[in-house]
């Protein structure tokens, strides 16, 4: 039987929050051992971070180490986004294959290469990475990933808090400051994924028919700002200043989709426009021929997300309960967004009451999004740790 627990401390002092967080953590384990465990220690604890490492490995035993330095951890009923924080998730996870790795980005005799990352065999069914987004090309990864492992999800994120070269990674009693760290994850364990991005589509889905980079000059032989005057000007007022102020684009993932609805697109910032050619600006790279949709994100409308996503992966469980979850959020999100703390993990537990919750806020988000892996901007991605369905 799987078994998690998680724990998080705001004791100023690194070796005491890293003895209360385990102390706390390993008892919903009931005696049994961790074989894996995710450790996030805020940015605010700044150099702690290896007095923590220091704590936690050695009563780890044979268990697998991993973590990282963020803005904000959190862990149980908590978000907590000011001041040092400590958590820490365990697992108990009988039947399971964990391949721990760690990469590095390296000049080679022919260019640039991603090393370190282990073969896949077939029984590994999900990926864990924490990346320093400094030195490390998690896009590359991912779509590496995509091209040879197609449906194999990726869960993790960025380290956030700290300047280049301030970054810490957790493998085992190591403290890395630049590449990456995970693990892989296969056998008698099923994790599902859930990634909610929060926002809601606006006006119709159109052909981008010219676009250089990531400016798009045409959206169905229009200039984007034409095709945006036209969709506000049958908004009321309260949606116009909704759509002025938190406007992203969505760009669809799978083209064969005839009608796409919010969980098909892939969303990025609109980060401006030009007046004079009424071209726009995106966070990612646009392409001829692609199908995308302007979108609006708020409070309001991440809040519905994150709640029918998780209500509607909860219904595809087969009546398994998630033994705990990793839940990796943005920056951006948190009371940034919704105004006060504990949104996303509280949603979560509400949902699913009791469940043994850690991770940290990234900045750069990891999931899957129509059976593609992506590094994502204000989401919430969850990992939900299923009981496999032919275990006795």
């Amino acid at each position: 039987m799987i078994r998690i627990g998680s724990a998080i401390s705001t004791n100023p002092n690194p070796d005491q929050a890293a003895n209360e967080v385990f102390d706390r953590a390993i008892a919903s384990l009931e005696g049994d051992s961790p074989d894996l465990a995710f450790v996030f220690v805020s940015s605010a604890h700044g150099p702690g971070v290896a007095e923590v490492v220091k704590t936690l490995a050695p009563r780890m035993g044979d268990g697998i180490l991993l973590g990282c330095t963020t803005q904000a951890c959190i862990g149980e009923e908590r978000e907590v986004e000011e001041g040092p924080a400590v958590a820490l998730w365990v697992g108990h996870l009988p039947g399971a294959v964990l391949v721990p790795f760690t990469l590095s980005f390296q000049q080679t005799a022919d260019g640039q290469a991603l090393v370190g990352f282990p073969i896949l065999e077939d029984h590994i069914k999900s990926v864990f990475l924490l990346a320093d987004p400094y030195t490390f090309p998690t896009q590359h990864l991912l779509q590496s990933l995509n091209d040879n492992s197609p449906d194999l999800p990726v869960f993790g994120g960025q380290a956030s808090g700290a300047g280049a070269g301030q970054i810490a990674l957790v493998h085992g009693g190591q403290i890395l400051r630049e590449g990456a760290v995970g693990v892989q994850v296969g056998g008698d364990i099923d994790v599902a994924p859930l990634v909610s991005q929060g926002c809601k589509p606006i006006g119709e889905p159109f052909i981008v028919t010219n676009a250089k980079g990531n400016i798009i000059s045409q959206l169905g032989g229009k200039p984007p700002l034409f095709r945006l005057r036209e969709i506000m000007s049958k908004m009321t007022r309260e949606e116009r200043a909704r759509a002025a102020h938190n406007l992203h684009l969505g760009v669809v993932i799978d083209e064969r989709k005839l009608d796409p609805e919010p969980g098909d697109f892939l969303i990025r910032a609109v980060l401006q426009a030009d007046p004079e050619t009424g071209a726009v600006s995106v966070g990612d790279v646009v392409t001829v021929g692609q199908t995308v949709q302007f979108q609006v994100r708020d409070a309001e409308t991440a809040d519905a997300d994150l709640r029918s996503l998780l209500a509607e992966r909860l219904n595809q469980t087969d009546g398994r309960d998630p033994a705990g979850a990793l839940l990796f959020t943005c920056n951006g999100r948190g009371s940034n967004l919704f105004g006060s703390p504990d949104h996303d993990v509280t949603v979560l537990r509400d949902n699913v009451p009791g469940l043994a919750v850690a991770g940290m806020f990234c900045g750069g988000e990891i999931g899957p999004i129509g059976g593609k892996n992506f590094l994502h901007g204000f989401t919430a991605s969850v990992a939900l740790f299923l009981e496999p369905l032919n275990r006795d």
